[in-house]
């Protein structure tokens, strides 16, 4: 009878104000405000006759589907947000704790990533994670023991008595770890037992309970919260429990703070509790309020017929506690309030939440001088620009040398750029510092060491040139292929002392190939035994898009760029079974061997280790740190498997493959000089304990010659 029929019985109880329906059958019955003066409605025939009215009103007005479709609504709310500033990244991170129930109050198991959205101020967010709450729950029970407690209801039942049992069928559902905190009301408010683990301790403060004075409803309520916010993180909840209103003597209210203070401070950011309100059927219970109470801080409310359903109603509150969701995503909007909404699909069934609020907090600005670079030598006047990661629009900027204010400029962009012209400074050492304020004036900034120098030539933004091994002249030497422009104004004798190595080399060539033809007339007749140039073995070219050639010795890994603001997608490098770092410098004292210059990478970012046929990644304390498949690397390194994806800053991502199976290769064997070595992007000799990565051009072959026999080759 949760359908058509269900939405009559529903209207027909709240005329006849027997039971409110949204809490009779929460989630089945609509949210029915009974209008002013309904309670003091009279019973007797108007009532039957209101009844059968509404009946027709609901058979002739609402459609069918709308009707049934309250069948496959699921009851989604946001219990709790919590909020943690990421000041590295300028964003924060945003942590809702989230409950979905069945029309049935059942909670809804086994919800998946793909069966939630999440929007912050009606723009949809893209979630981290989705994951079953597993914090241990703080919980404070608020339980009435006012006078009326004593009374026998409807079904013959002592409330009090039940509301014993009701806490003891609650203990059954908690964990051990479960902490339980107790406050008792009537006309005093009484903190009966601070949190703990001892559940049976709690079932012994129950059991000395006794029901006695007035009702001290919002004042108990508001104690609660207060006691609840002791606990900053986790899943805290707060069970109000009563059986009727606020109420003191002379039908005055019991209570000094109202409700609108309750559902205040319920909500207020860094507190965030719950409130799960019971009530107990009767004329006199405050339904209305407490469904208030509920609906405002991201409970539920629930009204027992009778005292002798409590305890199945605790237990359905516990269950819903103990299923709830952690929704994780990153927030870069301003500082302050904002708002949050959950939708839910699980098959056919659906529902959203009521908004909540939260507020986000103040992160000061991110800035990294991206020119000049550490270490240059500045000679020519230059802009310094500045990239930064900030929550709002930029306000100003300022540029110290060695900590004297020399520039201050108001910007309102996140990339400003400050004039500096060496002349107008003694030549020497300084150390460059950038301050910027954002919208909120908050200050945030980076140095570096540079040298100014007027008139000095101003530095290339290009990496400095590989080291490469001498090459040995060869018996034929090959033809150059780029021939220099002659200047006009040179004289002829200028002119042929610039030409004379291109005559030199066309006169060995012509007299090469001279010789060459002699002596294959004298060979003629019979081929020279003695003389038969080795034939390397044949070997298949590798594929355009592999980096190494299969040899002795050969890689086990690669990496691979996937996102990057320097290098195009596929970019790749081959691992031997040795450690590298990774950085953006190409400094040879930062000693990197891999280089990736997009700018949120550090100088010095990571280091790739091989430890027992295995690879580690570790950061090597760079800015914006290093992950693997979005979670940062711990201290003593992440061990890498097949495609994990390792993160260099906020920008760049690298994927990780293993090439052969994980174990220690064999000795590399030596290289056959006569290989075809073309058709590679990148090579990686090894040499001296050095790794030097050069371009692959066609004289490839003369710089392995360069490398001396004695020396070991391994290709990368």
């Amino acid at each position: 009878m949760f359908g058509y029929e269900g939405r009559i019985v529903c209207v027909l109880h709240y005329l006849r104000q027997d039971v409110y329906p949204s809490e009779f059958w929460p989630g089945i019955c609509p949210r029915y405000r009974p209008l002013g003066g309904s309670r003091m409605m009279k019973r007797g025939r108007y009532s039957g006759v209101l009844a059968v009215l509404a009946l027709a009103v609901v058979v002739m007005i609402l459609p069918a589907g709308s009707i049934l479709a309250q069948e496959g609504k699921l009851d989604v709310r946001i219990n709790i947000i919590e909020v943690e500033a990421i000041y590295d990244r300028v964003v924060n991170r945003v942590r809702a704790v989230v409950s979905v129930v069945d029309v049935h109050g059942k909670p809804v198991k086994g919800l998946t990533i793909e069966d939630f959205e999440l929007a912050e101020d009606g723009e949809g967010m893209e979630l981290i994670s989705v994951e079953p709450a597993a914090d241990v729950m703080e919980l404070v029970l608020v339980l009435d023991t006012s006078g009326s407690m004593s009374y026998a209801d409807k079904s013959g039942n002592i409330p009090i008595e039940e509301i014993k049992k009701a806490v003891m069928a609650l203990k059954d559902v908690l964990e051990e770890e479960d902490e339980v905190a107790l406050i008792t009301f009537s006309t005093e408010v009484v903190h009966a037992l601070d949190f703990t683990y001892d559940h049976n301790a709690v079932i012994n403060a129950v059991n000395a309970m006794k029901a006695e004075g007035w009702t001290c409803l919002y004042d108990a309520a508001y104690r609660g919260v207060e006691k609840a916010a002791q606990r900053q993180r986790g899943r805290r909840a707060l069970i109000l429990f009563t059986d009727g209103f606020d109420e003191g003597p002379d039908d005055k209210p019991c209570s000094i703070r109202t409700l609108d203070e309750v559902v205040e401070i319920a909500n207020t950011p860094g507190i965030n509790v719950p409130i799960y309100t019971v009530g107990l059927e009767s004329k006199r219970v405050a339904r209305r309020e407490l469904e208030r109470i509920a609906l405002d801080t991201g409970g539920r409310s629930v009204i027992a017929p009778t005292s002798g359903e409590l305890s199945d109603l605790f237990v359905t509150i516990a269950e819903q506690l103990k299923n709830q969701y952690v929704l994780t995503y990153e927030s870069s909007s301003s500082a302050g309030p904002h708002e949050m909404t959950v939708k839910a699909e699980h098959g056919e069934l659906f529902g959203d939440s009521q908004a909540k609020s939260f507020r986000n907090h103040k992160i000061p600005p991110v800035p990294k001088i991206v020119l000049p670079r550490e270490g240059e030598v500045v000679g020519e006047p230059i802009e310094v620009t500045v990239e930064t990661l900030s929550q709002c629009a930029m306000a100003g900027t300022q540029l110290y040398l060695n900590d004297e204010l020399v520039s201050e400029l108001k910007v309102d962009t996140r990339r400003p750029k400050i004039p500096l012209d060496p002349a107008d400074f003694e030549s020497g050492p300084y150390a460059l510092r950038v301050v910027v304020f954002d919208c909120n004036d908050q200050p945030g900034e980076d140095s570096i060491n540079v040298t100014l120098q007027a008139g000095a030539p101003p530095p290339e933004a290009t990496e400095p040139p590989a080291t490469v091994p001498a090459a040995v002249e060869t018996a034929v030497p090959a033809v150059p292929t780029v021939m220099p422009t002659p200047t006009p104004t040179l004289s002829l004798f200028d002119r042929l002392k610039e030409w004379w190595p291109l005559l030199l080399a066309l006169l060995i060539a012509f007299l090469g190939i001279m010789a060459f033809l002699l002596l294959r007339r004298r060979q003629r007749p019979e081929p020279a035994p003695a003389y038969v140039p080795p034939v390397a073995p044949p070997v298949a070219a590798p594929a355009r898009d592999d980096l190494t050639m299969d040899v002795g010795g050969a890689p086990i890994a690669r990496i691979i760029v996937k996102e990057s603001l320097s290098l195009e997608p596929g970019h790749k490098w081959s691992l031997m079974p040795q450690d590298y770092r990774i950085g953006r410098s190409s400094n040879p004292e930062y000693n990197n061997d891999v280089v990736i210059e997009d700018d949120p990478v550090s100088r010095r970012h990571c280091l790739i280790r091989h430890v027992d046929g295995y690879f580690y990644a570790s950061d090597l304390g760079s800015r914006f740190g290093t992950t693997v498949n979005g979670q940062p690397v711990p201290p003593d390194g992440q061990r890498l498997e097949n495609g994990d994806e390792i993160g260099l800053g906020t920008r760049t991502v690298v994927v990780f493959n293993y090439l052969i199976p994980r174990a220690e290769p064999e000795p590399a064997a030596d290289l056959d000089l006569t290989q075809d070595v073309g058709g590679r992007d990148r090579v990686i000799y090894k040499s001296d304990d050095e790794i030097t990565m050069v371009d692959d051009r066609q004289d490839d072959i003369d710089r392995l010659h360069g490398m001396g026999d004695g020396a070991r080759r391994d290709w990368d």
